[in-house]
């Protein structure tokens, strides 16, 4: 399964068999929950093998979320960022899951220039996880450019980057 994942399809061979013996493979029947929203202990990265989940904000009652189907991942933001559970994630037909624990997952970041790539190009591209952070880059250039720098300027942008700076 790994090898039909992006990024995980980047993965060296022996990396990605490594990686496949430290999956545990779980089910869950419609309705189940799989991520709790704020749950700051669990780290686990999802790969699903079968089915679809739905990822709701739950600060925003009324949201349709997001849909997740068979041959996607979700949850690695925990692992890569060190923050509780953004996100409540339920199944919504019968899910067969593998998950690998985070700690692991940034192992593989760690080992694997390939993979961490692709995961940043899919952070980047497909998530705008660094939004901010690019913005912020853009002001600061324009206020290079213009020969001189507001403090209370950038300040303002860099508070929305939080721990990037």
């Amino acid at each position: 399964m790994l090898d039909e994942i992006i990024p995980f399809r980047y993965l060296p061979p022996a990396l990605r068999e490594a990686a496949s013996g430290d999956t545990s493979e779980r089910s869950y029947d419609p309705g189940d929950i799989l991520i709790v929203h704020d749950d700051a202990d669990d780290t686990r990265v999802f790969l699903l093998l079968e089915g679809s989940v739905r990822m709701v904000d739950p600060r925003y009652p009324g949201s349709a979320g997001r849909v997740v189907v068979a041959g996607h991942y979700f949850g690695e933001r925990s692992a890569l960022f060190g923050e509780a559970r953004g996100m409540q994630v339920h199944a919504i037909d019968h899910v067969r899951a593998l998950t690998l624990p985070g700690d692991r997952f940034l192992t593989l970041v760690q080992e694997s220039t390939a993979f961490s790539q692709a995961l940043g190009s899919i952070l980047r591209d497909k998530q705008g996880v660094f939004l901010d952070f690019d913005r912020f880059r853009v002001e600061l250039q324009r206020e290079v450019a213009g020969g001189s720098v507001d403090l209370k300027k950038l300040l303002g942008a860099a508070s929305v980057c939080r721990g990037w700076l």
